[in-house]
This record gives structure tokens, C-alpha cells and sequence, in this order.
């Protein structure tokens, strides 16, 4: 887990810097960069474990985790926060996040279904503002290891979400790949897949495994998006 302290990757180190860049600081030449100012960034961070983001005095962080072990972090599984966060901002109670954060934990998420409901409900207009930033995280060896899934691929299935990748790097076991939301300029409601009286996700474009690679020690990862008629 990133946040554990015997973990040499600092996920804040990574975070605070893009969001300075994309986010806080307002650009002439794209309006999703355009905010209010006077009104301090937030981020949800999912599967924090402890809250990395303490340091920082310009933005607010949310951190959540199935098993907090910090006094600021909420426990609490995404699926659930998601879905409550998007009902009360149907009710006009609450605001989108300026960006979320999943580092390590796609790969925790064992249905491959379900890895893609998860960067859909981070996606969702909802959840995130259009121009904001979703951050993914993930062992080298699950897309560079996989039969149904590259980093390429991995790519694809984010842009059918309208998120446009902005950075993508790779440290000795890590890949890190962030993306901006921009589907702001399709649609006024942004993407929303996600069905908040059903518990059910309908996809406009539906994506598979990719085609399967030869070799008998290659890893099952993959990442699908599979429209719902009933709660996963």
C-alpha cells in the first residue's frame, strides 16, 4: 500500500504538483483550467490509509480507506462514498472534487468489471468537475505482465470515460498515468454513467478484455466496462 511508511513511493510527492499545474493555477488558453480561485482545491484520495496530504496548506484532501489507520482518514469503501457524494449532488448539497486519486488499489479490486465502474464513478460529472484530474497508480507488472491489459489499452478505456491523459510516467515498479476530464465540451451534464436509484452503470461504449497474449506466466488484470441492469 502506497501509504504504508516502508513504502518508498510518496503518492503526495506525485499528486501536489500536477494538481498545482492543472488545477490552482488558472490558464488563458483552456477554460476547464479556469476556477475560482478564492476557493481552496479538493481531492478525494482512495485507499489513504494515513493522510499524506497534511503538509499542503493551499488544498484540501479527503482521504478514505477501507481501514483507516490515521485519525483524518474516513473509513469507508468508494463504491459506497460515490454513490452518496453523487446523491447528495443531485440534491444540490454538495460540490464535485477537483480531483481523486486511486493509487494502488485497481489492482486490489479482483472483477475486472468493477475496475472500470470505479474509474467511471471517478469520472462522473458528479464526482469530479469537468477539467479535473483522476490519478492512477498501478504495479508495473500489472499492465507490462498482463494477458487482457497494457498501459495503452488502459488508456483507451479512460478516454471512452472522457478523461484525456496528461502525464505518463514509470518509477522502478510503478506505473503512473493522470488524466483530466474533459467532457465538459460534449455534454453540459458531463459523463455520467452511473445510475444512482439502481446501483447500475450504463455505458454509451461498452469495453472487453483486450485480446488475450501469449504466455503461460502473464497475470489475469484487465479492465472492462459492462453496462449493469442489476447492483454489482
Amino acid at each position: 500500500m502506497y501509504g504504508a511508511k516502508s513504502s518508498k513511493f510518496v503518492c503526495a510527492h506525485w499528486v501536489e504538483p500536477l494538481l498545482k499545474e492543472h488545477i490552482f493555477t488558472p490558464s488563458s488558453t483552456d477554460p476547464l483550467n479556469k476556477i475560482d480561485t478564492a476557493i481552496r482545491p479538493r481531492i478525494l484520495d482512495v485507499g489513504a490509509i494515513d493522510n499524506q496530504y497534511l503538509q499542503y496548506d493551499w488544498f484540501d484532501a479527503v482521504p478514505i480507506d477501507l481501514n483507516a489507520q490515521h485519525k483524518s482518514v474516513v473509513q469507508a469503501d468508494f463504491f459506497d462514498y460515490a454513490h452518496a457524494h453523487i446523491e447528495q449532488h443531485q440534491k444540490k448539497k454538495n460540490k464535485p472534487f477537483d480531483a481523486i486519486v486511486l493509487s494502488l488499489v485497481l489492482n486490489f479490486q479482483g472483477d475486472p468489471r468493477r475496475r472500470g465502474d470505479m474509474l467511471a464513478l471517478a469520472a462522473d460529472a458528479r464526482l469530479l468537475r469537468s477539467g479535473g484530474l483522476v490519478y492512477v497508480a498501478l504495479p508495473s507488472a500489472s499492465l507490462d505482465n498482463s494477458r487482457y491489459c497494457d498501459e495503452d489499452y488502459l488508456i483507451q478505456v479512460c478516454e471512452t470515460l472522457g478523461l484525456r491523459v496528461v502525464e505518463r510516467k514509470r518509477s522502478a515498479k510503478l506505473a503512473l498515468l493522470a488524466f483530466q476530464q474533459t467532457s465538459g465540451h460534449a455534454a453540459s451534464s458531463g459523463f455520467q454513467a452511473y445510475n444512482v436509484a439502481s446501483k447500475t452503470f450504463r455505458y454509451p461504449k461498452e469495453m472487453s478484455r483486450a485480446p488475450a497474449k501469449a504466455g503461460d506466466t502473464r497475470n489475469n488484470f484487465a479492465v472492462m466496462l459492462k453496462s449493469s441492469t442489476l447492483a454489482r
